[in-house]
């Protein structure tokens, strides 16, 4: 008996005769696996992740391919050439889909975290967490909304360009419900600059009789908040154009859109609470229509893109969310309108903003404060359809204000 056995003896003579016939027991399985495997664990090769093994492991051994995982990946859905390749939304970082609450709760007005961003069985990473501020003071609930939604940190990359899409559908002041309040403009500037951006971009391109923008940005007060915080302004009626094919293909198989949209690099739409005669709610995702020429898509004065319109404008607007993604959408419920949107209805006073990285989450909670299902929304369905994000109130963390406290019944259309 060697003397490196004694330890071992020694600790077998003091077990009591349970312990000694559970070792024994375990001792005599770790025997017959050890004969029936061959050792096969212990001597198969290292896999790199991802890869499947090839050839056997050992003798008689049939290598089992590594599973990645169980869901089928997206088919991409083929599309002809374009001009310009659209730029998908700037990623943030993935983890597993959160438990979701009930449609009206919140966590309790909770330090803002960075909103999580889940990966979908099909389609693009979503972030199905959206930021719902009320307050008297623009510049706090804007901030607010925004940092209850994940913030802007994991949307503008240091030093990038952010294209701001507001809603200048015709000259009108701040407040009336018609265009995007200018201090909700300002706000949301200040937090793109304090993410790391080098350039802001204020755009529209406005729509009415004629389609003068720069006369309704004057109207809205945007001047002097451009000369305070150093953004610039861009006409998207005069920009430059690039044909972009259209991957949904829903109504036209191409699209004419403003090369600066087009071409961005983070894109935010800012669009306002507000109904609308056609699509039944104008927010962030209906805010897209702006992106195209007025030129284009018009075919009398009187018919402001009505090319499109004539199309299908729910399927126009689905089409373009798919072409242009929004990296962040908000809605300016400062002033929203209600009835004979978007120009004619009454103001109503809201003083809210709706935030996150998701159109179509942000646009479906939009849409529940107005008092309309966001699935009697056809655009929205559309969306949630195509992958672009639940519309399902169930699947939509909303954390800050609760729907259920700030919502107020819109009068609907016509």
């Amino acid at each position: 008996m060697s003397r490196e056995s004694l330890p071992a003896i020694n600790l077998l003579a003091r077990l009591s005769r349970r312990e000694l016939l559970r070792f024994l027991s375990m001792a005599g399985a770790g025997l017959f696996l050890t004969q029936t495997l061959g050792c096969r664990l212990g001597n198969q090769k290292p896999v790199e992740k991802g890869l499947s093994m090839s050839g056997p492991t050992s003798a008689g051994a049939t290598a089992v391919p590594l599973v990645t995982s169980t869901l089928e990946p997206a088919t991409a859905t083929p599309s002809s050439t374009a001009t310009v390749t659209p730029v998908p939304p700037t990623p943030t970082a993935n983890a597993s889909r959160p438990v979701t609450p009930s449609p009206t709760s919140t966590l309790g007005e909770p330090t803002p975290t960075p909103a999580v961003r889940a990966t979908a069985a099909a389609g693009p990473a979503i972030n199905e967490t959206v930021g719902l501020a009320r307050g008297v003071d623009v510049d706090t609930i804007v901030k607010q909304a925004v940092a209850e939604a994940g913030g802007l940190g994991g949307v503008v990359a240091r030093g990038s360009t952010v294209v701001i899409k507001v809603n200048l559908t015709m000259p009108a002041e701040s407040g009336s419900g018609i265009v995007t309040d200018r201090r909700v403009v300002k706000a949301v500037i200040e937090l793109c600059k304090a993410a790391g951006a080098g350039k802001v971009v204020i755009c529209d391109g406005a729509g009415g009789a004629n389609g003068d923008t720069t006369a309704a940005m004057k109207s809205a007060g945007y001047e002097s908040i451009l000369s305070t915080t150093g953004a610039t302004f861009v006409d998207l009626n005069s920009d430059a154009v690039v044909t972009v094919s259209s991957p949904g293909k829903l109504a036209l198989a191409d699209y004419r859109v403003a090369k600066t949209v087009a071409q961005a690099a983070t894109f935010i739409s800012l669009a306002v609470l507000k109904t609308h005669n056609e699509a039944g709610v104008s927010l962030t995702a209906k805010n897209l229509v702006g992106i195209t020429p007025l030129a284009a898509y018009t075919d009398a004065p009187a018919r402001a893109r009505y090319r499109l319109h004539d199309a299908g404008i729910h399927k126009v607007i689905a089409d373009l969310n798919l072409l242009r993604r929004v990296d962040f959408a908000i809605i300016d419920g400062i002033t929203g309108m209600e009835g004979n949107g978007p120009i004619w209805g009454p103001p109503v006073q809201m003083n809210l903003i709706v935030a996150g990285c998701n159109v179509a989450c942000v646009d479906a909670v939009g849409t529940a404060v107005m008092g309309f299902q966001p699935s009697q929304i056809p655009h929205l369905a559309l969306l949630a359809a195509k992958g672009l994000g639940p519309i399902d109130l169930r699947q939509i963390l909303v954390r800050g204000a609760t729907i259920d406290a700030v919502s107020r019944k819109f009068k609907p259309p016509g």
